[in-house]
């Protein structure tokens, strides 16, 4: 605050001296004015006072020449009439009675005449009364009398100079021939100047005074003028200041308004649009011109249905409204719009004020939440189901290990003929068929046991083509396209054989009556867009394998379910809805991706995208198991948790001539190998076992027997693989449920192999 006052006091000091010095420099200014207007009017006086001397010296000069012509033709000579005064002596006795007693052309004016007499001047006439004190002659060279001397030489004219007296005149001269003389007028100079030096002197009092009474105006009265003047100035700054920042706020306003996202109109009562910002005008498609000529109408064709409903009664009583609606741009399509619209009142009338956005972009990205949504929840259930399906499958060949071995094993101990031989083999058949539903089930849940290497995939297709027709029927052409190029891919050969064999199935299910199927191959390339679009997809290069038909399709409803287990469109009976279950799981387990396309009566398409394999060179393919021997001498370290899994296999190990060391627990079997005092040739370990799995078992007795070989078993691989579920190369496997006859084949490989 003090700081303000100070400002304020310096200003106001400032303005005061401001005001002082303005006063000094008008009266400066008077003065010097009143003193040019002096010396110009004595300027003028002096030019008029010439002129008059001169036109009287002149008008003189030939009233004396005519008085002497007239003197002289009047005059008698003195041989005639006798003696008397000659004609310039009567002429000048004339002029000098006449002018004797004249008052002259101011107090200081007086009319000489003189002639020359040897070296002197001798005035013959001087008008003035008074002038007798003065010399009646002066010497022809002194510094006084310069008119007359002029007019005595014969020269005419004006000059400022020395009288006879001494004073300084101004005087008009000239000579008069017929009597000799010269004429002068004049009159003092100072006579003319002292008007003017009074003027001068009042001038300058008044001047004086002015300042005087400029000052004590200005600090009596001229203080609370400049107050008021600074306190109108500081109320005039603020005007201005709040009329620029009104003017700025407004242009900001109009900039704003203008260059919104949102589309804004005004409107007049009767709908007319009266204003529309570039937003509207982009976004609708018409220019500002044409959007003037439109009412709001124009461009919601829904306005007329929203007043049928009274909405816009609604409107008009709470003057705001806040709906949703569409908005029609000029090539005719629609877009929805988010529309808050509210009442303006000005002086006139009331305007309508609507906002509009564009929310077509919000409803595709909620409708591409709810389809992801959607997905997702798919997602969960089916990986819910594979996880239940995955547990159920793992106990289920525990048991169909069981059944098929002791059934097998009964089979080799029994005769063909014997009653019971066809229910053994009836039984071995259902565990069978029970073991492949349950590899479905695994390849569904990824969790199926897998063996990949390098392939051509052109070459692993050809080599199924003549099961897959005879699979789907010579009533369907199979047409196979095979792409050039096509990179190799890393799979279990097997996982291509069920995927295409459960394609081909579900596809000639489509068909009625004659139809085409067509298995395509090529390279293909992902980019964002389309995984965009395809969420859970992954950009890069890919393994094109497509399998389509020209069956009935599908719905919609169906394509969402199509992937589920145990979902199928089949009768009763006719399926057990895993086939596309298990191509989806197979796919997904190998890291790939799947999308089907189809439409009800124009068929499907089933495309699987694979990842190629990094490292094109193609690895030598597996060997190939050797010819079981049924019978070996070797010892073998079973471990098995589950009882009657050991019982069972312990059983098959010793029938074929095995000796057996059978362990329940990872700690028994270490305790059996640390007290066994022969050589142990293979370790054949379950995977998933508490404690610890079959692999670190393995390790640990690997210190104890560096060459002892390894055989796993599992009814699943997912924690045995880092790969979730892929086995390796080099790693021994055989998967529950196993046949005495797999079991014995595998035994001899792990046994042989290096």
């Amino acid at each position: 605050m003090n700081i303000q006052n100070g400002r304020l006091s310096d200003e106001r000091s400032r303005a005061k001296r401001s005001f002082l010095f303005l006063i000094l420099v008008m009266t400066g200014v008077a003065a010097a004015i009143t003193v040019v207007v002096a010396v110009t009017l004595y300027q003028l006086i002096i030019h008029g006072r010439r002129h008059m001397l001169e036109a009287e010296v002149l008008n003189q000069a030939r009233l004396i020449e005519a008085v002497f012509r007239y003197n002289e033709g009047n005059t008698p000579h003195p041989e005639e009439d006798g003696p008397g005064p000659d004609a310039a002596t009567a002429t000048l006795a004339q002029i000098i009675d006449a002018h004797a007693g004249c008052t002259g052309f101011g107090e200081t004016g007086e009319l000489t005449l003189a002639r020359s007499e040897k070296d002197a001047i001798v005035y013959i006439l001087r008008h003035r009364t008074e002038a007798p004190t003065h010399p009646f002659s002066v010497p022809f060279d002194s510094p006084f009398a310069v008119g007359m001397r002029k007019a005595l030489r014969g020269e005419s004219g004006v000059v400022t100079g020395l009288d006879y007296r001494g004073r300084t005149v101004l005087a008009a001269y000239t000579p008069i021939a017929p009597v000799d003389v010269g004429l002068v007028a004049k009159i003092d100079l100072a006579e003319l100047r002292e008007p003017f030096v009074k003027a001068f002197l009042f001038a300058l009092v008044v001047g004086a005074l002015m300042i005087l009474v400029g000052t004590l105006f200005f600090f009596r009265i001229g203080g609370s003028i400049v107050d008021r003047l600074e306190a109108y100035s500081l109320e005039l700054k603020r005007e201005v200041e709040e009329r620029r920042r009104s003017e700025e706020a407004l242009r900001l306003s109009q900039y704003a308004i203008d260059n919104s996202i949102d589309a804004i109109y005004l409107a007049d009562p009767d709908k007319r649009i009266i204003y529309a910002n570039k937003a509207a005008v982009d976004t609708l498609g018409y220019t500002k011109e044409e959007l003037l000529t439109m009412t709001v109408s124009d461009i919601d064709p829904t306005l007329v249905e929203r007043a049928r409903t009274g909405e816009l009664a609604e409107f008009r009583k709470k003057e705001s409204l806040f709906f949703e609606t569409a908005h029609r741009r000029k090539d005719g399509t629609t877009f929805p719009v988010e529309v808050t619209a509210s009442y303006v009142d000005t002086a006139e009338k009331k305007i309508r004020c609507i906002f509009s956005r564009d929310i077509g972009e919000r409803k595709r990205a909620e409708a591409e939440r709810e389809r992801l949504r959607v997905r997702l929840a798919q997602a969960q259930k089916m990986e819910t189901v594979g996880r239940l399906a995955g547990g159920v499958a793992h106990d289920f060949n525990n048991m169909l290990g069981v059944i098929l071995g002791h059934s097998e094993m009964l089979i080799d101990r029994m005769s063909s003929t014997e009653p019971l031989s066809s229910s053994l083999q009836e039984i071995r058949k259902a565990a069978r068929r029970s073991a492949d539903l349950t590899r479905q089930l695994l390849a569904f849940a990824r969790r199926q046991p897998i063996a990949p290497r390098v392939l051509d995939l052109n070459e692993t297709i050809e080599s199924m083509l003549k099961m897959l027709r005879r699979l789907i029927g010579e009533h369907i052409a199979l047409t196979w396209l095979p792409g050039s190029g096509v990179r190799p891919v890393k799979l279990d050969p097997s996982q291509i054989d069920q995927m295409l064999a459960n394609l081909c199935v579900n596809a000639r299910d489509a068909i009625e009556g004659a139809g085409t199927i067509t298995i395509e191959t090529m390279n293909a390339a992902l980019d964002e867009a389309y995984c965009e679009e395809h969420p859970g997809f992954k950009p890069g290069r890919y393994v094109l394998l497509m399998v389509s038909d020209d069956g009935r399709g599908m719905d919609g409803e169906t394509l969402e379910k199509v992937f589920e287990p145990f979902f199928t469109t089949k009768v009763v009976g006719a399926g057990t809805g895993l086939g596309l279950a298990t191509v989806y799981g197979i796919v997904k387990q190998n890291q790939g991706f799947i999308n089907v396309y189809s439409e009800p009566g124009a068929g499907s398409t089933f495309k699987i995208y694979l990842r190629p394999h990094e490292n094109e060179d193609r690895r030598p393919a597996a060997r190939q198991a050797s010819e079981p021997i049924l019978r070996g001498r070797e010892t073998i370290l079973l471990v098995e948790d589950e009882a009657t899994i050991l019982r069972m296999t312990e059983t098959m190990l010793a029938y074929h001539g095995y000796t057996v060391l059978a362990a329940s627990t990872p700690r028994e079997a270490i305790r059996l190998a640390e007290e066994h005092d022969g050589e142990i040739h293979l370790l054949m370990t379950d995977v998933i076992m508490p404690e610890m799995n079959g692999m670190e078992l393995a390790e640990k007795l690997a210190r104890l027997y560096p060459a002892m070989k390894r055989l796993f078993m599992s009814g699943y691989t997912a924690d045995l693989i880092t790969h979730h579920g892929v086995i390796d190369d080099g790693v021994n496997f055989i998967q529950k449920p196993f046949t005495m006859h797999d079991l014995a084949a595998r035994i001899r490989d792990a046994l042989s192999a290096e």
